[in-house]
């Protein structure tokens, strides 16, 4: 499976790692804007935050992973989780309306295609 190949599977653990990191520093200094990066080789965090800062949480933030808090790794403000319910909202939204080629018809169609949307929103949420 994909998931599994190296690579897919390194992004994941320091995206989970960045994920959890953000959520303590998140607590710890509350209205501080960050963003972060995750790649096979680690992540890096964008914010007015010390290196020593980073270094505390993304112990803990480790610590509490392998411990089993797995709700740390999800983040509601992840750009990555945002684009796939973009992508799966818009693309439930096509289906309705990918057939047809009159514009009264797409009209007609449009609440079927909400409604196929919100299908793809519920189903883009983390596990």
């Amino acid at each position: 499976m994909i998931l599994d190949l190296p690579l897919v599977l390194e992004t994941r653990r320091n995206h989970a790692l960045e994920h959890a990191t953000i959520h303590l520093l998140s607590h710890k200094h509350p209205g501080k804007r960050m963003a972060g990066h995750s790649n096979p080789t680690g992540f890096f965090l964008f914010g007015d935050l010390t290196t020593q800062q980073i270094w505390e949480s993304a112990t803990e933030a480790r610590m509490r992973l392998n411990a089993g808090e797995s709700g740390l790794a999800v983040h509601p403000g992840c750009g990555t989780n945002m684009a796939t319910t973009a992508l799966l909202a818009g693309t439930f939204a096509w289906f309705p309306l990918r057939g047809t080629k009159s514009t009264l018809w797409r009209l007609a169609l449009v609440p079927f295609a909400l409604l196929f949307a919100l299908a793809g929103y519920q189903l883009s949420k983390p596990l």
